[in-house]
C-alpha cells in the first residue's frame, strides 16, 4: 500500500502532478513549440519507502522508469 506524503494538511501525493504540470503551464504560449519547453525536476525526500522496492533511488517520467508503476 502507497503512503500519502501530507504537509500541513494537505496531500503532497496528489498535489505534485498538479504542481509540475503549472511549470508546464506557465511556459505555454500560444502557437509555442513543446520542444522550446524547458525540463522539470522534482525532488521529494521522505522519511519513508514511497515505491515498494529495495532501490535508493526512482525516476518518474509520468510512471516509474524502472517498474512501470503509476
Amino acid at each position: 500500500m502507497k503512503k500519502s506524503i501530507t504537509y500541513a494538511g494537505i496531500n503532497q501525493t496528489k498535489k505534485n502532478p498538479i504542481y509540475w504540470s503549472k511549470l508546464y503551464g506557465g511556459q505555454l504560449v500560444e502557437s509555442g513549440a513543446y520542444r522550446n519547453l524547458c525540463h522539470t525536476v522534482t525532488i521529494n525526500i521522505l522519511g519513508f519507502n514511497y515505491v515498494d522496492n529495495d532501490r535508493y533511488h526512482n525516476t518518474f517520467h509520468l510512471r516509474e522508469d524502472n517498474t512501470d508503476s503509476s
